[in-house]
């Protein structure tokens, strides 16, 4: 039993070519995806740099600019894991995209990766630690298309243009959904060159996605994969199956990836999520079911609006007194039609975690 860092150690003398990619490189990629190295890596799909060389670049940086490129500190961990293993070392990073927009709302970062001869995978980043990431998760209540559903639509149809072979697409968190979005939006014919696309505890969709063509064809080549408790992966509809992951994190930092617990090239499984993850999932189905498209998007935009006010530099910011007193205050001096809107919103939203407890 161990974790993604235990992976490497363990399976990090192996190639690909000697034992293929499986779903917990699937997971590696997408964790290795947060590092930003969007000026040492060309956005075509000519040119490219392995990971054992981004590693090396990485850490012969100071420490403020290494701590520019991370999520977390476990990121640098990752990092020297793969660039000094036979397995992942001297892959080729091919192709990355990042914008960054905070007047469209988008936090988007793709990958490409060659795995082998003939084999690519893309990998779509989640949502990082900026204000305008967040904003963009909570557009998908509201939002039949999301910019940065666009833009993976987009990356990887140039993916498939530009380079020969097939292709595994994967993501964690909106990566996931990025993921599952993309693959379906390919034609028919590209979409055979699709092997598999892997879904980390990404979040669903609006049910008139789930019913088009493209969706549908690709259900069978879906792996998707949430912990015990997920509250991400358990937004919004899926109608693929998936796998419940064990991990040494409790409630919602069961999220984070790093503590996924796996044995081999496989997750450690359990049969179902656990009570939390059902009370939260029944509860926001019934509280989103009660608002319109308009409610949701007002509510959204009212909080989101609120929050910024205060001058947030990313989401951890949220937790700092200074920054909740900030918010308060903003909230307190907001007209009295927006004070009841979301008045409302939040009763009913207490409504349906009331009506979830007395259900259970």
């Amino acid at each position: 039993m161990g974790n993604l860092l235990d992976y490497i150690k363990w399976r990090g003398d192996l190639d690909l070519s000697v034992d293929g990619f499986n779903e917990v490189d699937g997971l590696v990629f997408s964790a290795f995806s947060y590092l930003r190295f969007g000026d040492l890596v060309g956005d075509d799909f000519q040119s490219f740099v392995t990971i054992q060389e981004l590693s090396r670049q990485f850490f012969s940086g100071s420490q403020e600019e290494q701590n520019s490129r991370i999520r977390t500190e476990k990121d640098k961990m990752l990092l020297q894991l793969m660039g000094n293993s036979k397995r992942y070392g001297s892959l080729p990073v091919i192709s990355h995209r990042s914008i960054l927009d905070q007047e469209i709302e988008v936090q988007f970062a793709a990958y490409t990766i060659g795995l082998e001869r003939g084999l690519y995978a893309v990998i779509f980043r989640g949502t990082d630690h900026t204000l305008v990431g967040w904003k963009e998760d909570m557009n998908l209540g509201f939002m039949d298309e999301l910019p940065g559903q666009k833009y993976a639509m987009e990356y990887l149809k140039e993916a498939t243009r530009a380079l020969r072979g097939r292709f595994i697409v994967c993501g964690h968190s909106k990566g996931g959904n990025l993921s599952l979005y993309s693959g379906a939006s390919l034609d028919g014919r590209t979409q055979k060159r699709l092997v598999d696309v892997y879904n980390y505890d990404g979040p669903g969709f609006v049910q008139k996605f789930l019913e088009t063509p493209g969706y549908q064809a690709i259900i069978p080549k879906i792996h998707t994969f949430v912990p015990q408790s997920s509250v991400v992966g358990m937004l919004l509809e899926h109608e693929e199956p998936y796998q419940v992951v064990k991990s040494s994190n409790m409630g919602i930092s069961q999220h984070e990836p790093y503590s996924w617990e796996m044995e081999g090239p496989a997750f450690l499984t359990v049969d179902s999520v656990d009570s939390g993850s059902r009370f939260v999932d029944t509860s926001l189905r019934s509280w989103l079911a009660g608002l319109s498209k308009e409610d949701r998007e007002e509510f959204v935009t009212a909080v989101y609006g609120i929050i910024m006010d205060a001058k947030p530099e990313k989401i951890t910011d949220l937790t700092k007194p200074q920054t909740i007193m900030s918010i308060l205050k903003k909230l307190n001096q907001a007209d009295m039609q927006t004070k009841e809107m979301i008045g409302s919103t939040l009763s009913a939203l207490r409504k349906s975690i009331t009506e979830a407890l007395t259900s259970q």
